[in-house]
């Protein structure tokens, strides 16, 4: 088995960006996990795998339905998560910079605003699908912890593996707004010097507008924010094929 987090959707996209760390080609999954692994981790794998080969129970779902409920299931989080990410951004442009000392010196400028409104709303976006795929990842555990001995294994390994890779994972994700800002930075400069080459008047109300840089980082913003979705949607959607294509039971 391989895994694609190195060719990810997200991955690519921020790739375009600055330069991204190149892909180890030729070492599989379990190679790859091996070098995130510290002792105490492989330990933490093999014991629970231990486990659950000693003490399994009868299935009492089939995966046929098994597999169609959670997919729905999953497909729930996957829709409301793209509506929240689809919302318009502009109402949060108000939101206050932090001040120098107890009051601001200057007023922000529109671009510190539409950045101080993109911060703020993305850092709401992560939140909501650190709590909405938790819930489904655990939801999906808990329903395969009751098919068959295959799948109850499964659920064990990954709810140990998500807890192993739990550090790792918040220290990635954070720094995506981080790039995000750089591209942020990277159209409004464009956007200054056509400005200041064309001698024309800059409109801020038209940043937004179709052609316009704001609308360009907008679409950036949300195609990443899909991909990030996606990528932490992963493990479940991979649990759900499992149940889907389990044998170990009559559909």
């Amino acid at each position: 088995m391989r895994t694609t987090f190195c060719s990810s959707n997200l991955v690519r996209l921020l790739g375009e960006w600055l330069p991204a760390a190149p892909d180890s080609s030729g070492i599989d999954f379990a190679e790859r996990l091996s070098l995130q692994l510290n002792p105490l981790d492989a330990i933490a794998l093999q014991a629970v795998n231990q486990q659950v080969r000693a003490r399994r129970t009868a299935a009492r779902t089939t995966p046929a339905a098994l597999a169609r409920k959670l997919r729905e299931d999953v497909e729930r989080v996957r829709g409301t998560l793209a509506h929240a990410i689809g919302q318009e951004v502009e109402p949060f442009f108000d939101v206050p910079l932090p001040g120098r000392g107890k009051t601001r010196a200057v007023l922000p400028s529109p671009a510190e605003a539409a950045w101080s409104g993109y911060q703020h709303r993305h850092a709401a976006l992560q939140r909501q699908m650190d709590q909405m795929v938790a819930a489904v990842r655990d939801h999906v555990r808990q329903a395969l912890s009751s098919a068959s001995p295959r799948l109850q294994q499964l659920a064990a390994l990954d709810a140990t593996l998500e807890k192993v890779l739990a550090a790792r994972e918040q220290s990635a994700l954070p720094r995506i707004p981080r790039l995000l800002q750089r591209r942020f930075d990277q159209l409004r400069k464009d956007h200054e010097r056509a400005v200041a080459q064309d001698a024309v008047d800059d409109d801020p109300a038209r940043w937004s507008k179709p052609g316009g840089w704001l609308h360009a980082f907008a679409q950036d913003w949300r195609q990443v924010l899909i991909a990030e979705r996606d990528l932490r949607l992963d493990p479940v959607a991979g649990l759900v094929e499992a149940a889907a294509t389990d044998t170990n039971t009559t559909p």
